[in-house]
């Protein structure tokens, strides 16, 4: 089959009569010659096997003839050199100028892979069950074969593993990609949505490289972008984690930008969902007089709260507790007692 087409820019992808990949074959069709999404799923397929490592065109790599390489059904040429997709028993390789740039790689095991005509729900939940079983390497494969068709869960949890540094090498930019592309494509889905959380989730990843910045990249601190996705996934989505980095951006920047009434806003309508963190954050304000009101048995009722939902590992949560819990008076703790053991009655968190 012949096809040609250009997608993104100056990207030019052309799909040759050599034989294609069994999980992208489905997507090739006469009646398609110009479907921009075959374009889309054979870049990204090529960009994702570059990213885990199963392709290498840099250094530290060997070189083969051109003769040992079998091409598989795709070039891609961008303004410089022409790179072809190939495989070599092994695993994926890249065709550059003639020689194969290559490393010892595994490749995906077509056996336990999902079936040609497989769905990117069915290759996410592929990864999935292979992901609790333990075989992250399997995982990764499955997930990334779902994200490059577009999957915004898949193409979610393979930036969790990234920026973890869960099953693969911790790669921040390589995260941050990937929850760009969450949010690029699904911003506007409705925030009642299944999938509604992760792409807030998103959001906020993204938000926090933002903030931070990412070393030794073009992503540098940018306090600006990083309350605008924040406020984003705040207002639009209502979640929680966001409304509390919104909250801690509103009480942790230049002195001239701080606005504590509005961050106790943001940590109140998180606290309310059971977000320990903004529970906690909310109660030091309040105990504190911290620009709010000084309310000290609010102020100990939702450390409490916050202490009986946060995990072990954040001590400050019940040290703040027990220090609000030793300088409110008898009449103080009772109180806010009664009031957090209400509340987790009601709420559960």
């Amino acid at each position: 089959m012949d096809l040609a087409l250009r997608v993104l820019g100056d990207l030019e992808v052309v799909s040759t009569t050599d034989p294609v990949p069994s999980n992208l074959r489905r997507l090739i069709s006469p009646r398609q010659p110009h479907d921009r999404r075959i374009g889309r799923a054979w870049f990204a397929a090529s960009r994702r096997w570059l990213h885990r490592g199963t392709i290498t065109a840099q250094t530290g790599v060997a070189q083969l003839p051109a003769a040992s390489v079998r091409v598989v059904g795709i070039s891609v040429k961008q303004t410089g050199p022409i790179m072809r997709v190939v495989e070599l028993g092994i695993g994926c390789l890249v065709l550059v100028g003639g020689l194969a740039l290559c490393e010892p790689a595994r490749a995906l095991d077509p056996a336990a892979a999902p079936p040609a005509d497989a769905s990117p729900v069915e290759f996410f939940r592929e990864g999935t069950k292979a992901y609790f079983a333990g075989d992250k390497a399997k995982a990764v494969d499955a997930y990334g074969f779902a994200a490059d068709l577009g999957h915004p869960v898949a193409q979610w949890k393979l930036g969790r593993m990234y920026q973890d540094g869960d099953g693969v090498a911790e790669n921040d930019l390589k995260a941050f990609e990937l929850f760009s592309e969450v949010a690029n494509a699904h911003a506007d889905d409705a925030p009642q949505s299944p999938q509604a959380p992760f792409l807030a989730s998103a959001f906020v990843q993204l938000g926090t490289y933002y903030l931070n910045g990412i070393q030794d990249s073009a992503i540098e601190p940018n306090v600006t972008r990083a309350r605008e996705l924040y406020t984003y996934a705040a207002s639009y989505f209502g979640d929680a984690d966001a409304q509390f980095q919104l909250a801690r951006l509103y009480l942790e920047v230049a002195p001239e930008e701080r606005d504590p009434k509005l961050a106790a806003r943001w940590l109140k309508l998180a606290a309310k969902k059971g977000h320990h963190g903004a529970q906690a954050m909310l109660g030091q304000m309040l105990v504190e007089g911290n620009g709010v009101k000084r309310n000290v048995v609010a102020g100990l009722m939702w450390l409490t709260v916050a202490r009986s939902n946060a995990p072990v590992e954040d001590d400050w949560i019940r040290e703040e507790q027990e220090q609000a819990f030793s300088l409110a008076s008898e009449k103080e703790r009772r109180k806010a007692t009664e009031m957090a053991e209400a509340w987790i009655s009601t709420n559960g968190n």
